[in-house]
């Protein structure tokens, strides 16, 4: 008989998952601040160069989380509580065999684009995957970026299970931010707070 995981996993509460994330929040906003920032610094090259490139908002997505891998192998070099890597053909970093978390561009609806594969799929709905530990919570760690890709608005992991949210965590420089809980229904029930990224960040100019 074919069991269905999604039910029967046990996926960590928000306060069950803020603790075990909250050792390393700083890393993890850094890691997507500095990319973000590392990314634009590329393309203001580039335009000083006389080399005036276009990216698209799908290139520039891509060149942005092959920095975030970067930096996370970075920041997290050598921690024995911490496994970054591809495990299964999923890029993401496994924290204290709790939590697995994938890194992804989000709209303002908390919604990343992804192929849907069986895998992303599996993924979503908490699923099993082969590599993982049979009672792992799947995460996405997004950043909402401005139209122009000139600066982040927020950045938020978030659990999903199936087409719902299960809840949300905004992951900030600031101490002034609030999280963001969903009911059983995926509406959201509180206000979210504005991330604020350090100043330099938001100073670079507009690029296409």
């Amino acid at each position: 008989m074919q069991h269905n995981y999604s039910y029967m996993k046990q996926i960590l509460s928000l306060e069950q998952a803020k603790m075990v994330i909250k050792p390393y929040k700083e890393e993890l906003y850094n890691a997507i601040e500095s990319a973000f920032h590392k990314h634009l610094e590329v393309i203001d090259f580039l335009h000083n160069g006389g080399l005036p490139v276009k990216f698209t908002k799908t290139a520039k997505a891509t060149n942005i989380h092959e920095f975030i891998k970067a930096y996370l192998k970075k920041y997290f070099v050598d921690r024995p509580d911490i496994n970054i890597g591809v495990i299964n053909g999923i890029f993401g970093i496994l924290i204290e065999n709790q939590v697995f978390i994938r890194f992804k561009k989000m709209d303002k609806n908390f919604f990343t684009s992804n192929i849907q594969t069986i895998q992303t799929k599996k993924y979503g709905d908490q699923d099993e995957i082969f590599g993982l530990g049979p009672n792992v919570t799947f995460l996405y760690c997004g950043y909402v970026p401005d139209p122009t890709f000139t600066f982040i608005k927020n950045i938020h992991i978030v659990c999903k299970h199936g087409d719902s949210f299960k809840w949300n965590i905004s992951v900030s420089s600031s101490s002034e931010q609030m999280e963001l809980s969903f009911d059983d229904q995926g509406k959201d029930v509180t206000i979210i707070s504005r991330v604020k990224l350090k100043e330099g960040i938001q100073k670079i100019k507009k690029t296409s």
